[in-house]
């Protein structure tokens, strides 16, 4: 339990941080029909995200940028150190 312990500063966080995952709270304070209920409602928002995406162009990762060598694949970029969160989706 102590994995999902407050970060002392959430501001430095981003909103993606399963420390913010209200289901994992839930679950931790011993609701589980709740968890249970919330962690449905979560799958179902990020499918409905899943599917309002579908046909568009897939987005950039905010942390790793595209390099073609050897094929295709993603390095990380540092831009995570920045702290700068305002594009990170509202997954929770």
């Amino acid at each position: 339990m102590i994995l999902n312990e407050p970060a002392p500063d959430p501001t430095k966080l981003p909103r993606t941080d399963s420390r913010f995952r209200p289901d994992m709270k839930l679950l931790e304070l011993g609701d589980v029909d709740k968890a249970s209920k919330e962690k449905d409602r979560l799958e179902n928002k990020q499918r409905s995200k899943v599917k309002i995406k579908e046909g568009n162009e897939i987005t950039h990762p905010l942390w790793f940028d595209h390099v073609k060598e050897n094929g295709i694949s993603y390095v990380f970029n540092g831009r995570y150190f920045n702290r700068d969160f305002t594009n990170s989706e509202d997954i929770f």
